[in-house]
């Protein structure tokens, strides 16, 4: 979910991390922070990852609600106020981690030693290498991976 927002900054972090069960959301973001052309100069966002899957109760709230489950904790830590934002938008992402079960380890090694015959094929990213691994470094590795 996120919020667009009529100020320069909220924070000067690329990232808040939220591991309060009464918060909905586990990590908030700053687009901006990371590169300055994903806003204007007088402006921002900040985007909430909460954690659902199709079918469940988050997933399926209301755009609405899910918006005044994000905006009334933001308001209440004073990280955003009202008069701050401008618009929002709920976009809902399937199978945005992996999920991984006793037996991927096999799998995954199988998998990824018959690709490893293409020269030319960089196999990154969570889905890709069927790992959790921080964005921070998925960006160094594809860095990497276009030098």
């Amino acid at each position: 979910m996120a919020l667009f927002l009529d100020r320069p900054q909220v924070t000067a972090n690329a990232s808040l991390y939220f591991p309060d069960p009464t918060i909905p959301f586990t990590r908030l973001y700053e687009p901006k922070n990371r590169s300055l052309s994903m806003s204007p100069p007088d402006r921002t966002s900040l985007v909430a990852e909460i954690p659902c899957q199709s079918g469940d109760r988050m997933w399926d709230r209301p755009d609405s609600e899910l918006i005044d489950a994000v905006r009334r904790p933001l308001v209440r830590l004073r990280l955003v106020e009202e008069a701050d934002i401008q618009d929002a938008v709920v976009v809902r992402l399937p199978s945005v981690y992996p999920v991984l079960e006793e037996s991927s380890t096999r799998k995954r090694q199988t998998l990824l030693s018959s690709l490893d015959r293409f020269s030319n094929l960089s196999v990154t990213g969570r889905n890709g290498l069927f790992l959790y691994t921080h964005i921070h470094d998925q960006l160094k590795r594809g860095k990497a991976i276009i030098e």
